[in-house]
């Protein structure tokens, strides 16, 4: 027989394994994964459990008082934190929404609150032209914005847009939430609203703008302090041109209608429109109001907070008549 140590001799050792450098970097990779995906999953959690309340009332915003005379007739409007008058969609000409559509998220019909291929989009601008060169949001998620969050730019706030977009999106039309947009957003120049911005920049109603104008406003959302007119009319007549441009693109309008627009020489409203026009007869209903009303205790000179739904000839009809310097008796 063999001799059993001599094969043993002869029976190469096993070699332990090494860890090469390649699988240690996988597992490094996987591993770090696995950390960035538990904090992400943490992170997402944090932002889904301090989501904001519901609260459907933030999506229309704060209104402008109006208070009217014995005749029935506007007097003066107050206001607390946003000079804003809502109108309504349907009595608006339709190439006012379609210019904020165009400009702001011309794929505002085909998605579901967020754009993917808008973010992606936006990501590519922004790693060519700088932080800032274009937005990803989608009118959806401005709207939220405005309604239930700050404007600081972090992931969190990032998340719950989103969150809150999908959410608005399920619960109202598309025309409701851009009826809710367009009475949302600023303007500039403490006007709230299309109405308001309307009545501020071409002292008309909204109603009333014509394509040119329409256009120009729809401009000054994306930044209101440098694409206002009263800030710089120059600035504010290319972005006009760059939205009647998007709109003739996206077949909001023909061609030939977005050069004739742009031809046109818009006329700007002169002068402050929120002061007051008659200050006594103002200042008088705001103080009757806190009298008599609970609600409006706390209400202060010219700026009351919260704004209060009234009609002076209801409330006062049993005054003594109230005179103003500017003019006339307003109450009887």
């Amino acid at each position: 027989m063999p001799d059993k140590n001599a094969n043993a001799r002869r029976s190469p050792k096993k070699k332990k394994k090494k860890l090469s450098f390649s699988r240690i970097a996988l597992l490094a990779v996987i591993l770090v994964g696995i950390i960035l995906l538990c904090v992400g999953c943490t992170y997402v959690a944090g932002a889904v459990y301090s989501l904001p309340d519901w609260d459907p009332q933030k999506l229309e915003g704060s209104e402008s008082t109006i208070i009217y005379d014995r005749e029935g007739q506007p007097a003066s409007r107050i206001y607390a934190e946003e000079n804003r008058t809502p109108v309504s969609l349907k009595d608006l000409p339709p190439y006012l929404p379609d210019a904020f559509v165009a400009i702001e998220d011309h794929r505002f019909f085909s998605h579901h609150g967020v754009d993917v291929e808008a973010i992606g989009r936006a990501f590519v601008a922004n790693i060519k032209g700088g932080i800032g060169s274009e937005g990803g949001s989608t009118i959806t998620q401005q709207l939220v914005k405005n309604s239930f969050l700050t404007h600081e730019k972090t992931f969190k706030r990032k998340i719950q847009e989103a969150i809150l977009s999908l959410q608005v999106e399920h619960r109202y039309s598309k025309d409701e939430i851009l009826e809710f947009y367009l009475n949302r957003i600023y303007f500039g120049d403490g006007a709230y609203g299309i109405q308001t911005a309307a009545q501020h920049y071409f002292g008309k109603s909204a109603k009333e703008l014509s394509l040119a104008e329409s256009a120009l406003l729809a401009g000054i959302v994306r930044s209101p302090n440098n694409y206002n007119p009263n800030q710089s009319k120059e600035l504010a007549k290319k972005r006009q041109k760059l939205v009647l441009s998007t709109m003739a693109k996206h077949g909001k309008i023909a061609q030939q209608e977005a050069e004739q627009a742009k031809e046109e020489e818009l006329q700007f409203k002169e002068g402050a429109t929120t002061s007051y026009s008659f200050p006594y007869f103002t200042d008088h209903v705001i103080s009757e109001t806190r009298k008599n009303s609970p609600r409006a205790r706390h209400l202060r000179g010219n700026m009351p907070k919260p704004p209060l739904s009234w009609r002076t000839k209801g409330l006062y009809n049993s005054q003594s008549a109230s005179s103003d310097k500017n003019g006339g008796s307003l109450l009887q």
